[in-house]
């Protein structure tokens, strides 16, 4: 995750455009597939998709609720990358995994 996060950094910078994903999605998530590369997509699409939310259903099971706040932080860092809506859907979905 570490490691996911810091490529991702290192290749776009840090994200800025977080205000702006909620506005105008279309020209963040352009922005980002011109500058985003095979395995920064694909570190963000699995940082999004399956670290985040499983991080979010481990808490929530070992009743760490103060700690709940992390992978929502954690994955709106990657929204202002790259504007998924659907990462916010997983973030949903994840407690009825536990």
């Amino acid at each position: 995750m570490v490691v996911g996060y810091g490529y991702i950094i290192y290749k776009l910078g840090m994200p800025t455009k977080i205000i702006q994903a909620f506005k105008d999605v279309y020209s963040v998530r352009l922005d980002y597939r011109d500058h985003a590369g095979k395995f920064v997509d694909y570190f963000v699409q699995w940082l999004g998709n399956i670290i985040n939310p499983f991080i979010l259903a481990f808490l929530m099971y070992k009743r760490k609720y103060k700690l709940v706040f992390i992978p929502f932080v954690l994955q709106l860092v990657l929204y202002g990358y790259a504007a998924y809506k659907t990462q916010f859907a997983v973030l949903l979905l994840a407690p009825f995994l536990e």
